[in-house]
């Protein structure tokens, strides 16, 4: 081999290692670049990266693990309201008549809650009949206790205490004195949305639906009557 074919051979050969040590430079330099990202962490060792897969899959199992009990959660609450059924709908009370005259002012004589909870109910009055032909239900709520609400008589403008709190609502119409409390609609919701997320609230299967029925300015428990819903006291006194 002559002088100029050496050469032309070490040079050859250079190339290669030069273009060899530039692609794992650049290869070394994307891994540890990651270290620079503030959303992400690098395994710079085997037991680092051994590590890291077992995170990642056990992970995985959790995820998956924390699906079931949600799946089961929901399913559970949804066959259970499904076995209760609807003890009552709005058609099966219907009101004859709509009242559509002035609304009368608030009496606070009529009840303490009136006196306590004025501005709320008035506010709410603004608005018109809205339950049982003649009446105004006014609601509010309280963190960590629910909402609850006054029933007023649009004619008279006397208000009347409804003794429970709702977890997560009412349901009424202007046409019906009938009143759910907790329909099966919020509850399979709430749980889809909140209540079944791993871990469950640890009460959640005790969630009820309530139905009453509002007659002669008192209210009637319909059902279910097994469990009746808890008075919440404090509400009950001036």
């Amino acid at each position: 081999m002559n002088k100029k074919s050496s050469i032309a051979l070490f040079c050859l050969c250079l190339i290669f290692v030069i273009i060899y040590w530039n692609a794992n430079k650049s290869e070394k330099e994307k891994f540890l670049s990651v270290e620079n990202s503030p959303s992400a962490t690098i395994a710079t060792t085997t037991t680092d990266i051994r590590d890291a897969i077992f995170t990642l899959h056990s992970n995985k199992y959790i995820n998956e693990e924390q699906d079931v009990v949600y799946d089961s959660c929901v399913a559970e609450i949804t066959s259970k309201l499904r076995a209760i059924g609807t003890l009552a709908t709005f058609e099966q009370y219907p009101v004859k008549e709509i009242y559509d005259g002035k609304v009368a002012p608030l009496d606070l004589n009529s009840s303490f809650i009136a006196r306590k909870f004025k501005t709320a109910i008035s506010n709410e009055m603004k608005n018109g009949v809205n339950f049982a032909g003649h009446y105004i239900i006014a609601s509010w709520a309280f963190t960590g206790f629910g909402s609850e609400f006054a029933i007023i008589d649009a004619v008279t403008g006397k208000a009347y205490v409804f003794p429970y709190v709702a977890r997560l609502g009412f349901d009424f119409k202007k046409d019906s004195n009938l009143i759910i409390m907790d329909p099966p609609e919020y509850i399979e919701r709430q749980a889809k949305s909140n209540d079944c997320i791993d871990p469950p609230r640890p009460d959640i299967y005790n969630d009820r639906t309530y139905y009453f029925l509002w007659e002669n300015n008192s209210l009637k428990l319909i059902g279910p009557k097994d469990t009746p819903p808890t008075e919440y006291r404090r509400h009950l006194a001036p």
